[in-house]
């Protein structure tokens, strides 16, 4: 049996219709007309749906991708693609024979069909059950149920947004197989723990953090929008450096005192939940590893700019004091205005009683904030585009520039940056003629 009739044969129960992006993800092309966050996989926008055909399955050529797209060491084989004849089709990373024994999580759409086959583990997430594996087309797959203090219509919108989430995840890449694992039985091992890590990490963050989330930030009472990016936020803070990387030990920091409550794992997930809550709000559609800038230029993705939050921080507090309080006293530079720095990203406020009361040194509160504030100056700078396509290195740069001010706190986060992401060579040093 050649490779077509396997594929063939693979996504059989597919239905025709399904070559469209499930309509239920809300950031479907088909639904709002703007571009999905991870478009590299997509299937194509097809004007009509009912046009293809299993029969018209034809296996393309290998597709090998650029390295620095993808983890160190991205892929086990190469990428297999296939077209269904009508401009869609699916990639996935596969070994020399990756049909059999080898999970898929790279199809570019979740059938609705899609049920759990295969169930790996579970966690516990205050009042929810989370059970995870894969779907019978092996793409990683969650199951969210209510203990009897939980809700079942909130559980049923958890999944959602996890679901939602490890199928980007998928599409992007992140459960790739490195080159150096060989064999079925080591891939599927290393694809488990990937999930498994991840399903923890998510669960454990979401059980101690959900409330004090949606308590600052209303957009996080709904289930799906919370899970959505805490999963994506967790892989994020995964894949981003350590403070070790530039220089500093967690153990020293003032954050790392129990009172705070706040692991380096945990400031990393919150920083990724944060970033990829604001890639979606404004709409800067970032991929997971790197993205395109309007130029075709390779430019920071979700990662990166996690880095370049953690650098920030660095930058505004060298000790990672949560409690910091800055005066600003009236010059010219202010209006003459006085006002006060707070926190770990050292958020702005004219009233400091009324800031400290509102929150502004609880870490969550201020890594949001900060976040919100990066993703808002990068949305004010000189990028091209504004309706789907991510902003440049230099539009970083920029928002970086505004964000420190006068000084050379810019170039040491930007420099502190690249060296978080050691994954990415392909950052360019910092220019500040680029930036102003």
């Amino acid at each position: 049996m050649n490779i077509g009739d396997q594929l063939t044969g693979r996504v059989k129960k597919i239905r025709a219709e399904e070559c469209l992006w499930d309509s239920e993800t809300g950031y479907s092309p088909q639904n709002t007309n703007t571009p999905s966050r991870f478009g590299q996989f997509n299937v194509a926008n097809l004007n009509s749906p009912y046009g293809c055909s299993l029969s018209d399955l034809q296996p393309s050529p290998p597709s090998l991708p650029d390295i620095n797209d993808k983890p160190e060491t991205p892929g086990l084989m190469g990428m297999i693609s296939v077209s269904d004849g009508c401009g869609g089709g699916y990639s996935y990373w596969g070994s020399d024979d990756p049909i059999n024994g080898m999970r898929n999580p790279h199809i570019t759409f979740r059938p609705s069909d899609s049920t759990m086959e295969t169930e790996i583990g579970t966690e516990d997430c205050g009042n929810y059950t989370i059970t995870y594996g894969y779907d019978q087309y092996g793409n990683p797959i969650a199951k969210v149920t209510a203990k009897s203090s939980g809700s079942a219509n909130t559980a049923k919108e958890i999944e959602k947004g996890i679901n939602e989430a490890l199928y980007d995840l998928a599409l992007d890449g992140y459960f790739s197989v490195p080159n150096n694992v060989i064999g079925a039985e080591l891939a599927n091992a290393y694809i488990d723990n990937r999930l498994k890590g991840l399903m923890g990490d998510m669960a454990s963050y979401m059980a101690k953090n959900w409330g004090t989330i949606a308590k600052y930030f209303p957009d996080f009472k709904d289930p799906k929008t919370a899970f959505y990016h805490a999963t994506i936020g967790a892989a994020i803070g995964s894949e981003m450096g350590s403070v070790s990387d530039i220089g500093l030990n967690w153990g020293d920091l003032i954050i790392s005192d129990p009172k705070y409550k706040m692991s380096e794992k945990d400031l990393k997930i919150t920083i990724g939940m944060a970033v990829s809550y604001n890639d979606k709000k404004y709409g800067t559609n970032m991929g997971f590893y790197s993205s395109t800038d309007v130029n075709g230029n390779k430019t920071l993705g979700l990662v990166q700019v996690g880095n370049l939050i953690l650098a920030t921080i660095y930058a505004e507090s060298a000790s990672f004091n949560p409690d910091g309080i800055r005066h600003n006293l009236p010059n010219k530079d202010n209006g003459y205005t006085e006002s006060w720095d707070l926190g770990l990203m050292q958020n702005n406020a004219k009233d400091k009683d009324k800031a400290i009361a509102a929150g502004y040194l609880d870490p969550i509160k201020s890594i949001f904030m900060g976040v919100g504030t990066m993703f808002n100056k990068v949305y004010l700078s000189p990028w091209k585009s504004k309706s789907g396509i991510a902003p440049s290195q230099e539009n970083w740069m920029w928002a970086d520039y505004h964000y420190q001010g006068s000084g050379t706190a810019r170039q040491n986060a930007w420099n502190n940056m690249i060296k978080l992401s050691k994954k990415a060579p392909w950052i360019k040093p910092y220019n500040e003629k680029a930036a102003e």
